[in-house]
This record gives C-alpha cells, sequence and structure tokens, in this order.
C-alpha cells in the first residue's frame, strides 16, 4: 500500500495556489512560516507545528503568509489507503473518513508526523514504516475523523448527473453557482 501514499517536502514556498483540489487526502505539518488555507469561504492560519488536513475533491486554495515563504511536509493518501487502513483499524468495514476540520492544533499528534517523516527519510524498513504509519493515522482517525456519508457511484448515475459531475471537474476552479449548473443542456 505505500505505493499509494507520497511524501512531499516543500522549502519556503511563497506562491499562491490558486483554487484547485486533490483525488487524494492531503495530510500536512507547517515546519516554518505561515500557510493560510481558504475553503468554504473560510481561512485558517496555519503556524509552526501544526496540521493541516484537506479531504479528496475539497475545493481549497493556499498560500504563504508573508514573501519569505513557509516550509511544509505532507502526505497525499489514496482513498483506498484510507479506507483500508480505518477498516484495519477499527476491524470491519469502512468508507474514506471525511475531516471536518483543516487545522488541527495538537501537540502529541504533530510528533506523530514528525517521527513517521523522520522514519520515511532514514528507514529502510517497510515494518517500521507501516508501524508508524498506522500509529499517525489511527491516532488522527479517533480523534478528527467523521463517519463518511455514503457517495454514490457517478458511473451508475444517469446521464445528467454525470454531465454535471464533468462541469464541475472540468471548472472547479471558478465560482460555479447552481443556476449556472442547471442551464446545463439535458439536465430536465
Amino acid at each position: 500500500f505505500l505505493s499509494e501514499v507520497e511524501a512531499i517536502t516543500g522549502k519556503h514556498i511563497n506562491n499562491e495556489f490558486r483554487r484547485h483540489i486533490h483525488k487524494t487526502y492531503i495530510i500536512g505539518i507547517v515546519e516554518q512560516g505561515k500557510r493560510i488555507i481558504s475553503c468554504s469561504n473560510n481561512s485558517s492560519t496555519i503556524t509552526e507545528g501544526e496540521i493541516f488536513i484537506i479531504n479528496p475533491k475539497q475545493v481549497h486554495s493556499c498560500r504563504s503568509e508573508s514573501s519569505i515563504g513557509h516550509s511544509y511536509k505532507l502526505l497525499s493518501i489514496s482513498p483506498s489507503v484510507m479506507r483500508l487502513t480505518a477498516s484495519h483499524i477499527s476491524e470491519r468495514h469502512e468508507e474514506p473518513p471525511i475531516f471536518s476540520r483543516i487545522h488541527i492544533k495538537d501537540k502529541k499528534l504533530s510528533q506523530k508526523l514528525l517521527k513517521l517523516f523522520d522514519i520515511l527519510r532514514i528507514s529502510e524498513s517497510d515494518i517500521q514504516i507501516e508501524s508508524n504509519f498506522y500509529d499517525f493515522i489511527a491516532s488522527l482517525l479517533i480523534s478528527y475523523s467523521k463517519t463518511a456519508l455514503p457517495i454514490p457511484d457517478v458511473q451508475n448515475q444517469n446521464d445528467s448527473i454525470e454531465k454535471v459531475c464533468m462541469y464541475i471537474y472540468k471548472n472547479y476552479a471558478d465560482n460555479l453557482s447552481l443556476r449556472e449548473l442547471s442551464s446545463i443542456p439535458c439536465l430536465c
């Protein structure tokens, strides 16, 4: 499963990332400076040692608070890995989790995430990496996730729903309105 988990480091990032989405969970920690994440008309300022979480397909933008930039480390985790991990931890079938908070201030959890990044950097032992990954994700899920609502499979829906989803996917960076979506041909 480690092939569906990617560790990414950003150093002295000072550019703005306009509204966008990810197909994966983004779970990161700010190492230096301040990162501002905007989502659903709310902005959160994540400072050094604090965690940020972005759910898959959650429209957001992010930037540094200053021109000096900020540095961070993050994990990009596929929804299937999160679902399997949640199922493994709970010992029953789970849907992919949903995190209602983007900004988490939790020193113990931050320490576990930093330890995981250190192990990813220096260890060649898959067992050690997986053990620390499960420890971090278990703590995160138990403390901060909420049960996901079932999401219908778009491919089994009618053509109208597929057209709307495709339109949203192609235009996610724009401010879309229900009026605009309802004007898509053949939505009747």
